[in-house]
C-alpha cells in the first residue's frame, strides 16, 4: 500500500464551548392514584362481564337444551299416548267387529243346517208318501181308524185324488171318502160324523163332528217343530 495515497481522517472541530450537544426534554405523563384505581376497575369490570356473558350463554345453552329435550320428551309422549289410544279405538272397533261376524257366521251356520235338515225332512215325507202302494195305505187308514173312539160314528176319509183312486178297490165299502186336490199325497183327514138316518146332517151337527188330521202337512209341521226346537 502506497502512503502517499491514504486518505487522511478528517475530524470535525469541537463546538468553541467545548459543551457536548443537547438532547431534547421528553414530557412523561404519570397516571395518578385514581386513575390506576379506576383503570383497574374498567378492566375488572370488562372481565367480570366477560366471565358473567361466557358462563351466562354456557348455562343459558345447558338450560334450553335440557328445556328443550324436556319438551321433546312430553311430545313426544303426548303423540305416543295419542297414537296409542287411536290403536286401542282401533283394536276395540276391531274385537266389536270380530264378535259380530262371529255372531252372524254362527247364526248362518245354524239357518244353513237347519234348512238342510228341514229339506232333508221334506224329502223323505215326500218320499214316503210317494212309495206308499194302496196295500200299505189302507192298512194306515185302517190302523188309525182304530185308535180313534168311533164306536157310533161312521168315519169319513178326505184323501188326494191319487189316492183315491188307488184305493177304489180295497177301501171297504162303509168308508165315505172325498177328495181334496190341494192335500199332500199320502195324508188322510178323518171326519167322524153320526149315522146317516136321514141322509142329512145339520149345521149344528157338522161343526161339532171331529176331526184327526193326519195330513203330509201336518206330518212335515211337526217335524219342523221338533227341528227348531219351537213347542
Amino acid at each position: 500500500m502506497n502512503a502517499t495515497h491514504i486518505t487522511p481522517f478528517l475530524f470535525s472541530s469541537l463546538d468553541a464551548s467545548g459543551q457536548e450537544p443537547r438532547l431534547e426534554e421528553i414530557a412523561l405523563s404519570v397516571p395518578t392514584a385514581e386513575e390506576l384505581q379506576a383503570q383497574v376497575f374498567a378492566a375488572a369490570q370488562m372481565d367480570g362481564w366477560t366471565v358473567g356473558h361466557d358462563e351466562g350463554f354456557t348455562a343459558g345453552k345447558d338450560e334450553g337444551w335440557i328445556a328443550g329435550k324436556l319438551e321433546g320428551r312430553i311430545a313426544g309422549n303426548t303423540e305416543g299416548l295419542a297414537a296409542a289410544a287411536t290403536e286401542v279405538v282401533f283394536l276395540r272397533t276391531l274385537a266389536a267387529e270380530l264378535a259380530n261376524w262371529e255372531e252372524e257366521t254362527r247364526e248362518f251356520v245354524e239357518r244353513m243346517t237347519l234348512s238342510i235338515a228341514l229339506d232333508v225332512a221334506r224329502f223323505v215325507i215326500r218320499k214316503e208318501a210317494r212309495e206308499t202302494t194302496a196295500d200299505a195305505l189302507q192298512q194306515q187308514l185302517q190302523n188309525l181308524l182304530k185308535t180313534l173312539p168311533l164306536p157310533t160314528l161312521t168315519p169319513h176319509l178326505v184323501l188326494h185324488p191319487d189316492d183315491i183312486e188307488s184305493l177304489r178297490d180295497s177301501a171297504p165299502g162303509a168308508w165315505t171318502i172325498t177328495p181334496d186336490p190341494l192335500m199332500e199325497r199320502g195324508g188322510v183327514r178323518v171326519q167322524a160324523r153320526p149315522p146317516e138316518t136321514s141322509g142329512q146332517t145339520t149345521g149344528a151337527e157338522r161343526f161339532t163332528m171331529p176331526e184327526w188330521d193326519a195330513r203330509i202337512e201336518t206330518r212335515w209341521g211337526e217335524a219342523l217343530s221338533k227341528l227348531t226346537g219351537a213347542d
